[in-house]
């Protein structure tokens, strides 16, 4: 398990290190970035989602996504209010707000946490996480949103932000995808084939992007902030480890258990960066944290599944 969240991590700081020299050699101009963020949420993303959920449908496994749906939203809304307590015990700057909050409730689950639980739980436990990705889709469109551009200092009008939620592509991927698996609905190998080459591209993409916002900072300070490092802790460590016991409690499925509380363990999702760029919400402290937290859970996410 070791060796498999290792080699993620350095393929994903491999990315991120080709996106910090495009942007210093100017490859990735500070007018790109949101080009790129759009091309990521509005194309490669939601090809990953509709491949994600192309299954047959089967009673049994329906009975159990729904038991993982909402487990999943119950998991998110608790990343919220635990967020919420963090920043008011440590006292945070209003303008952090947004992407402490955002970083608590969304983990990285898309572009990390699919291949470590696939590697551990297999084709099952790719269907799970899939199913997670429905309210991490939902929430981090709606309740995402509005918790970026509205707890930092945004340039961005939140009435005509929220106007648009229910419009975004990722948002009617899952919803078309959990139809599609609900109804069996399978598509053409062709048309397969062509979404799931576009969906590979998701996880460098969004590496890259992070690399071109890494570039713009001072990398002497990205490892600086008491506070920050309190946030990761818990991001990585605590809320896992407390997801973890609560679920045993309610759910005899070891898989199901398991998956959930390896999605939970995942470092801070990139969405974080993304639309910290995206709606310009503190884009370097987003990126900053993403960048440690995913390079820390080289760490902590072995010691994770070791308790699962």
């Amino acid at each position: 398990m070791f060796s498999i969240a290792l080699n993620s991590i350095i393929i994903l700081v491999i990315c991120m290190i080709l996106g910090f020299i495009a942007r210093k050699r100017n490859l990735i101009t500070k007018a790109g970035e949101p080009v790129l963020s759009s091309i990521l949420l509005s194309v490669t993303l939601p090809s990953t989602i509709i491949m994600s959920m192309q299954r047959d449908f089967n009673r049994e496994l329906f009975n159990s996504s729904m038991i993982v749906l909402v487990a999943s939203f119950l998991i998110h809304f608790a990343g919220f209010f635990l967020g919420l307590l963090l920043f008011k015990v440590l006292r945070g700057k209003s303008y952090e707000k947004g992407v402490w909050v955002f970083s608590l409730v969304f983990s990285n689950l898309v572009y990390m946490g699919l291949p470590l639980i696939e590697s551990i739980y297999g084709s099952m436990g790719v269907f799970y996480a899939s199913i997670c990705t429905i309210s991490f889709n939902f929430l981090a469109f709606t309740l995402g949103v509005k918790i970026m551009i509205k707890g930092s200092n945004c340039s961005v009008e939140e009435k005509d932000t929220i106007k648009k939620i229910f419009f975004n592509v990722p948002i009617w991927a899952t919803i078309i995808g959990f139809l599609m698996f609900t109804f069996s609905i399978r598509l053409p190998d062709v048309v397969g084939s062509a979404l799931s080459s576009v969906g590979s591209m998701t996880t460098p993409l969004s590496m890259i992007i992070i690399g071109s916002i890494l570039a713009t900072n001072n990398l002497k300070t990205v490892f600086l902030g008491a506070k920050m490092y309190i946030m990761i802790f818990v991001r990585l460590v605590a809320f896992p480890i407390l997801a973890f016991f609560v679920l045993r409690i309610f759910i005899a499925d070891e898989v199901i258990v398991g998956v959930l509380t390896i999605a939970t363990a995942m470092p801070a999702a990139v969405l974080t960066a993304i639309f910290a760029a995206k709606y310009e919400c503190n884009r370097d402290l987003a990126s900053k944290f993403v960048f440690i937290s995913t390079v820390l859970s080289v760490i902590t996410i072995p010691l994770i599944a070791l308790l699962i």
